[in-house]
């Protein structure tokens, strides 16, 4: 259980800080986690089905699962979506459900896209699951808390057939969580995010395509989250790449265009820091679908680009 402990501390360290948004590697192939504003985008319905395994070996490490979907609304400029997430870290789960509204803005060969998101945050804390030194210690209580709070996310998109780049601000209202079994002046601070997130598509070959990628990730009381990859698309079906991010882990990315509505994908993190001791690394899936709205409708943007 020591690790179950030191995640206690990790976490309780930040109590007075600010809650981290999950880590995703796929960001490319999954934008619209990041960004309420690519609801829309793919000129589809189109949803995704994700799951993130972090540290694998070390126990009750990060674990991520979420559901999303998405759709311009016919014959309007506006798009809807929405996303239901779980994210279990040591004694915590925290779970999140929101609604999307975006607008495009059409131009000649792009458009551009502003959106808001708005729902809930619940989280839940077990005291069950921590180890304490002192077994007398004023919080070896045992027992769940649990708080419930409003979120509300922005975020705006501007895109082409190859080209995309995009902001989003996640938690805007900067609330907190107060768990009625732990003092007053401990509190977990959801604070805002920030991404910026852009890329392009290149020719390299009849068959062949380079999508290079930058995600950044900023939020106070925290280093800066970059993220640097490339992406190769074989034949208009098969995505393989890699990414850096900081000086924390090699992502080794997966995407395969089954048909022209339905793919899957893989990424495998290989821990480059003290921690590639203790983990064989970190696994993502997700299974994605994407149905025309109208066979009349041509589609603006290719799927298998953006």
């Amino acid at each position: 259980m020591r690790i179950v402990l030191f995640i206690w501390i990790v976490f309780n360290a930040g109590l007075s800080l600010a809650q981290q948004d999950a880590l995703f590697s796929q960001y490319s192939y999954n934008q619209f986690v990041l960004n309420p504003a690519y609801a829309g985008s793919r000129n589809s319905f189109s949803g995704i089905v994700f799951h993130r395994s972090q540290w694998v070996g070390i126990k009750d490490a990060p674990s991520v699962e979420s559901f999303s979907l998405h759709s311009p609304i016919n014959k309007t400029s506006l798009a809807y979506g929405i996303n239901v997430s779980s994210e279990r870290i040591g004694p915590s789960t925290n779970s999140a459900a929101a609604l999307s509204l975006a607008y495009h803005i059409k131009f000649k060969n792009a458009r551009l896209s502003f959106a808001l998101r708005g729902g809930v945050y619940h989280a839940i804390f077990d005291k069950n699951l921590l180890t304490f030194k002192e077994t007398n210690d004023v919080f070896n209580v045992g027992g769940r808390e649990s708080a419930l709070i409003p979120n509300f996310d922005f975020g705006t998109y501007f895109y082409s057939k190859r080209f995309f780049i995009g902001g989003s601000i996640t938690h805007l209202t900067n609330e907190k969580l107060e768990f009625s079994g732990y003092p007053s002046a401990n509190k977990l601070f959801i604070k805002p995010h920030i991404y910026l997130h852009s890329g392009y598509v290149f020719d390299l070959g009849q068959s062949l395509k380079l999508k290079p990628t930058f995600l950044l990730k900023l939020t106070e009381s925290s280093m800066p989250n970059v993220d640097v990859g490339f992406n190769f698309l074989f034949y208009e079906k098969f995505w393989l790449g890699a990414s850096v991010r900081n000086t924390s882990s090699i992502n080794f990315l997966s995407e395969w265009n089954i048909t022209d509505y339905f793919r899957i994908g893989y990424a495998y993190d290989y821990s480059i820091n003290k921690l590639v001791e203790y983990t064989t690394g970190s696994h993502e899936v997700f299974i994605g679908f994407d149905f025309t709205i109208s066979n009349k409708t041509k589609k603006m943007v290719s799927p298998r680009y953006l």
